[in-house]
């Protein structure tokens, strides 16, 4: 069995799914280094610079987090992009049993995947925090 956790701060840890099945195997995707974790990690180049010091000024307001959501900065979007970016991301995320959605800005690229798999025919169980990750893989482990 194949997880891949898509959290872009690096949100995990092997505490955040214990018990997994004996062969089951856990890839991050993630925009920086997971302290601690021993999961094979996909590091995603993800906006720096003068587009990370916008979004670190707009954030400081309702109207500015408002705005960002609606622009080609926000995380959500910022990430998606990035996964598709990355070859090795994307073959990890195409042969996944399940995807995680770790955080909120992974919730997008998660759906955006999950959808792309059901076009092709292929059903990928994707689900949002660890609690509902530990379910699925208990059902996909019967």
């Amino acid at each position: 069995m194949h997880i891949v956790v898509l959290a872009p701060s690096a949100g995990f840890d092997e505490g955040s799914l214990p018990g997994l099945p004996d062969g089951a195997r856990v890839t991050l995707i993630a925009g920086e280094q997971s302290a601690g974790s021993q999961a094979e990690t996909i590091l995603l180049p993800l906006h720096g610079g003068l587009a990370a010091r916008l979004q670190s000024l707009a954030s400081r307001s309702m109207p500015g987090r408002i705005l960002i959501r609606l622009t080609p900065l926000d995380g959500g979007a910022t990430f998606w992009r990035a996964t598709r970016s990355v070859p090795s991301a994307r073959a990890a995320i195409r042969t996944a049993d399940v995807l995680v959605a770790a955080e909120r800005d992974a919730a997008y690229a998660a759906w955006r995947w999950a959808r792309a798999a059901r076009q092709a025919g292929r059903d990928l169980p994707t689900v949002y925090g660890y609690p509902a990750a530990r379910a699925a893989v208990e059902r996909l482990a019967r």
